[in-house]
């Protein structure tokens, strides 16, 4: 299967031609829980809403699912489109420390809009999540911490404990 390739330091990013999260891995770390596949997508996901008089109007922006057209630079992947007259890209780029980003840029004409993003999250070694999803998955938990830069979703694998 033919992948594109993200790499810097310790964390891998590899993503099908479609433009669907394949896995995203830090050293033997699967990060993600579930690989994309070419007939299903990704469970990794950014979705553009849109608030109208006729209520809220929403689209997929990435990978399979979306009307996105892809572009693979050296070191990002980009996706436009056009929702609603609304324009948009997102790009997905590593970071220099182990971390990656998703940057979406939406061009309108003052539509009011959020965008909503969901992520899999394995956060184990590979063997351990592709295993048994359910045990991995109980011990990761999540809090929203506010920010003077908005909401922050914090995620933590806890460790399970004997006894």
């Amino acid at each position: 299967m033919t992948m594109i390739n993200l790499h810097n330091g310790r964390l891998t990013a590899d993503f099908l031609t479609t433009g669907d999260l394949y896995e995203l891995s830090a050293d033997s770390i699967m990060i993600n829980q579930l690989n994309g596949n070419p007939l299903d997508g990704s469970l990794n996901q950014i979705w553009l809403r849109l608030y109208t008089t006729d209520g809220i109007k929403s689209t997929p922006l990435i990978g399979s699912n979306s009307a996105s057209y892809l572009t693979v630079t050296d070191n990002a992947l980009l996706w436009d489109g056009s929702f609603q007259q609304v324009n948009y890209q997102v790009r997905f780029v590593l970071g220099k420390e182990n971390c990656w980003f998703w940057q979406v840029f939406l061009q309108g004409n003052g539509e009011t809009a959020d965008l909503i993003c969901g992520q899999d999250l394995g956060n184990a070694a590979k063997g351990a999540v592709q295993s048994n999803e359910a045990y991995v998955s109980q011990y990761i938990d999540h809090k929203v911490v506010d920010t003077a830069q908005g909401p922050l979703l914090v995620s933590r694998q806890n460790q399970p404990q004997d006894g």
